[in-house]
C-alpha cells in the first residue's frame, strides 16, 4: 500500500459532517498574538525560542499545544522554571495514525491552558525530559510543544484570530482545506502560520508544497534555528498587531514561505473576504514523514469586539447531564469534535445558548456566537469524561422475614469503592445495609471521583412460619377422642378449621360420626399476610379402632407393666423401640385382638442370634431407663372386616392395611 514508508497523520472521518479542520478558536481582540515553539521530535532535550508582548498589555489566555505518539504515560515539561504536567486529557483530535517505513503508530493533539504558568519574558527556557514506557512495545512520547499567547492592549488596533487544526487524513499526493471566518480588512497584512513537525528538508526532496487558493507560495522542510540539532519542524514563529506581522526564529513576513519558514502575509492572494481554500502537497510521495498539525490565520477586521461568556472546561462522570450555557450573542451554533452530526447525538440543542451535555466519551465542544453585525468568534469547552467505574464485588443478600423489613445487603472485595447508597438514601462508606424489607432496592456503588455504577438488587422475602401437626390416633372409630398436637415452628398465633368450622385452640376434638374430615391448621408470626397452613385429611371409620397409651410403668407390679395396644379386629403387629439418640432398643411382632402386649421395658443386647421375633415382648436383658422412648408400629388385619348395614364413607376396607402408626411413649419405673 502507498502508506508503507511514510510517516504522517490520518484522522479517520465518521461522517460527512465532520469538517477537514476543526475551527478550535476565533475571537476579535483589541490587542495582540503571538506563536512560538520548540520541538525534540522523538527525543529529547532543552532550548530557548523567543515571543513578544507589546509592554503594557494584559495576557488573557496562553494555550500550549503538543502531540502524543501511541500512550505515553504522564510528564512534566520545564517552562521557565516551572514544572507543566502534560497528559492526555483535552484532546483536541485524536484516533490518528503515524506511519513511519513498517511502523503503525497512534496519535492525538492536545491543548492546555497555561495562562496560570506563563511569564511574561521574551525567551523562554524549556526542557523536553526522556520518556522511558516500560509498558510502551513501540514509541511513546509527547512532543512539538507550541505556545499561543492572546494578548490585551486598548493602545493597540483589533484583529481577528483563528486557530484551527488538521481533520482529515493526510494525503501523500494532495490536501485540501476550507475555513469561513469574520470579514477581513484588506489593507492589512493577512498572517498565515502552519504549526508542523517531522518535515525534512527539501533538499533531501522531503517537504511539502503550500497553496493558497490554488497559487503556490512555497516549499517548506526542515528545523527551526531555535531545534537546529533535532531537524525537525516548520513552526511559523510570529506576532500580530497593529495591522501588522511580525516574524519571530527564522520565519519573515513576507507572502512566500521557503524552507524552515513557515509563516507568510498571503492578503495578495485572497479571493473571498470571509473565506479561505489552503492546499498541502508532499514534495515526495517517496519520503518517509510529513505531519500537519495547525493553521493559525492572523489578520485586521472591520469587525468590533463583544464580551461573551461560557462554560468552563468540566470533568464529569460518564452519561452524567452537565447543563451548558453560552451568553453575548444573537444566535449560536454547537459542533462537537468538530462534527454537527456528533453535537446532535451529545447535545440536547445545537443551536441553542444553554444546551445539556450528555455522554460517554470526552468531547472537545466548540460553540460559535453571532453578534448582530454578523460577526462570530467561536469558544473551546472541553468535556473530560471519566472512565466508568469498574467494580466485581462479592454480594451477600439475606432475605427478609415476611412481615418485618430485616433483610440486609453486605458488600466485600469493595476495590476501588469509596462509597455506597441505597434507595434515596445518602452516600456511606461502609458496604452493609439492614433493616430491608423485601422487594427492589436501588443501589450505587461510588468511585472516588464520586462516578458510579447504579444496580437493581432483589431482597426476597422468607416466612420461616410452618404450620404442622399430628394427632394419635392414626386410626380414629366414632365417639373416640382424637388429640392434636400443634408442631408449628416460627409462629405464635394460630387457627384450625375442621371442615368449615373454625377453632381457636384445638389440643382434642371428638368426631361423632364416621366419614373424611379436612383438619386445617393457619399459622403466623406478625401478621396474617404471612400465614402458613397445613392439612390432613382425617378418616373416622366406625367398623374399626385402636388406641396406643403414651405411658407404662414395668415395675413388676402387675399394673401397666406391658406397653400394648387395644385393637377392635384380630390384627399382625410388628414394631420397633427407639431411645430418644434413635437407638434400637426392641422389636418384635405379636398377634392378637383386644390388648396385645408389645414391649416390657426391658433393652438389648439380645440372645445370640435373636432378631427380636420370639414372643416378641422382651427386649433385652436390661431394663430400660425412665425417659421416652420412639415407636414404629405396622398392623396387619387378620381377619375380614364386617360391612354395617348402612355403609358409610368411615368403611376400612382389606386395601388400608397395613397401617402404619409412629409415636412416642413414656417409660416410669
Amino acid at each position: 500500500m502507498f502508506l508503507k514508508n511514510k510517516i504522517l497523520i490520518l484522522i479517520t472521518i465518521f461522517n460527512i459532517n465532520v469538517n477537514s479542520q476543526i475551527k478550535f478558536y476565533e475571537n476579535i481582540i483589541k490587542g495582540g498574538v503571538c506563536f512560538a515553539g520548540f520541538s525534540t521530535g522523538l527525543s529529547h532535550g532543552s532550548g530557548t525560542f523567543d515571543t513578544y508582548i507589546e509592554p503594557g498589555s494584559f495576557i488573557s489566555k496562553v494555550y500550549l499545544f503538543y502531540e502524543s505518539i501511541n500512550s505515553p504515560n504522564d510528564i512534566k515539561i520545564i517552562l521557565d522554571d516551572i514544572n507543566i504536567p502534560i497528559n492526555a486529557e483535552n484532546v483536541i483530535s485524536e484516533d490518528f495514525f503515524l506511519t513511519q517505513f513498517t511502523n503503525l503508530y497512534k496519535g492525538s493533539i492536545f491543548f492546555k491552558d497555561i495562562t496560570q504558568y506563563y511569564q511574561n519574558i521574551q525567551s523562554h527556557f524549556i526542557t523536553i525530559p526522556e520518556q522511558i514506557n516500560a509498558n510502551c512495545s513501540q514509541i511513546c512520547s509527547f512532543r512539538n510543544f507550541g505556545i499561543f499567547i492572546i494578548y490585551e492592549n486598548e493602545n493597540l488596533n483589533h484583529l481577528n484570530v483563528v486557530l484551527c487544526f488538521n481533520n482529515q487524513n493526510l494525503n501523500q499526493i494532495q490536501n485540501d482545506y476550507f475555513i469561513s471566518f469574520n470579514p477581513i480588512n484588506i489593507n492589512y497584512p493577512f498572517g498565515f502560520s502552519l504549526y508542523t513537525d517531522i518535515i525534512n528538508s527539501p533538499i533531501l526532496n522531503d517537504g511539502s508544497y503550500v497553496f493558497v487558493e490554488n497559487s503556490n507560495i512555497g516549499l517548506i522542510g526542515g528545523a527551526d534555528n531555535v531545534n537546529i540539532q533535532w531537524e525537525f519542524g516548520s513552526r511559523g514563529h510570529f506576532y500580530y498587531q497593529n495591522n501588522e506581522l511580525f516574524g519571530l526564529d527564522d520565519d519573515t513576513p513576507d507572502n512566500l514561505m521557503n524552507n524552515s519558514d513557515a509563516l507568510a502575509d498571503i492578503s495578495e492572494y485572497l479571493i473571498n473576504m470571509n473565506s479561505l481554500n489552503w492546499s498541502m502537497k508532499w514534495q515526495n510521495s517517496g519520503v518517509h514523514e510529513n505531519v500537519y498539525t495547525g493553521f493559525f490565520l492572523t489578520y485586521s477586521t472591520p469587525c468590533q469586539p463583544f464580551d461573551v461568556q461560557v462554560s468552563k472546561d468540566s470533568t464529569i462522570c460518564p452519561n452524567s447531564p452537565l447543563p451548558l450555557f453560552a451568553s453575548g450573542g444573537q444566535s449560536y451554533t454547537w459542533l462537537a469534535d468538530g462534527s454537527s452530526t456528533k453535537a446532535a447525538e451529545v447535545l440536547s440543542c445545537t443551536n441553542c445558548p444553554n444546551p445539556v451535555f450528555t455522554g460517554d466519551k470526552s468531547t472537545l465542544l466548540t460553540v460559535q456566537i453571532w453578534n448582530n453585525d454578523s460577526c462570530s468568534v467561536v469558544r473551546p469547552i472541553k468535556i473530560n469524561v471519566l472512565p466508568e467505574p469498574k467494580f466485581t464485588p462479592t454480594i451477600q443478600i439475606s432475605a427478609s422475614d415476611c412481615g418485618t423489613s430485616n433483610g440486609s445487603i453486605l458488600f466485600s472485595q469493595v476495590n476501588n469503592v469509596s462509597s455506597f447508597s441505597i434507595d434515596t438514601f445518602s452516600q456511606t462508606q461502609v458496604g452493609e445495609f439492614t433493616q430491608l424489607s423485601s422487594g427492589f432496592h436501588s443501589l450505587k456503588l461510588y468511585d472516588e471521583y464520586n462516578c458510579f455504577i447504579d444496580t437493581i438488587i432483589f431482597v426476597p422475602e422468607q416466612n420461616l412460619t410452618q404450620a404442622n401437626y399430628v394427632y394419635q390416633p392414626n386410626i380414629i372409630k366414632e365417639e373416640i377422642e382424637v388429640y392434636f398436637d400443634n408442631q408449628s415452628t416460627y409462629a405464635t398465633n394460630y387457627q384450625w378449621k375442621i371442615n368449615e368450622n373454625v377453632y381457636t385452640d384445638l389440643s382434642s376434638f371428638t368426631f361423632d360420626s364416621s366419614g373424611l374430615y379436612n383438619v386445617t391448621l393457619y399459622a403466623w408470626q406478625y401478621d396474617e399476610s404471612c400465614i402458613d397452613s397445613f392439612s390432613l385429611k382425617i378418616k373416622v371409620y366406625d367398623n374399626f379402632s385402636f388406641s396406643v397409651p403414651n405411658i407404662f410403668t414395668p415395675n413388676s407390679d402387675n399394673k401397666n407393666d406391658i406397653f400394648g395396644i387395644n385393637v377392635s379386629n384380630e390384627v399382625e403387629i410388628s414394631y420397633e423401640i427407639f431411645n430418644r439418640w434413635g437407638n434400637l432398643v426392641a422389636r418384635g411382632t405379636n398377634t392378637g385382638k383386644g390388648f396385645v402386649a408389645l414391649w416390657d421395658g426391658t433393652t438389648f443386647p439380645p440372645l445370640e442370634g435373636d432378631k427380636g421375633g420370639g414372643k416378641g415382648s422382651k427386649g433385652g436383658s436390661r431394663d430400660a431407663i425412665e425417659g421416652t422412648y420412639y415407636y414404629t408400629l405396622s398392623i396387619e388385619l387378620k381377619e375380614e372386616l364386617l360391612l354395617p348395614d348402612n355403609p358409610s364413607s368411615g368403611i376400612l376396607t382389606k386395601n388400608d392395611f397395613p397401617i402404619k402408626e409412629k409415636g412416642w411413649v413414656q417409660v416410669v419405673r
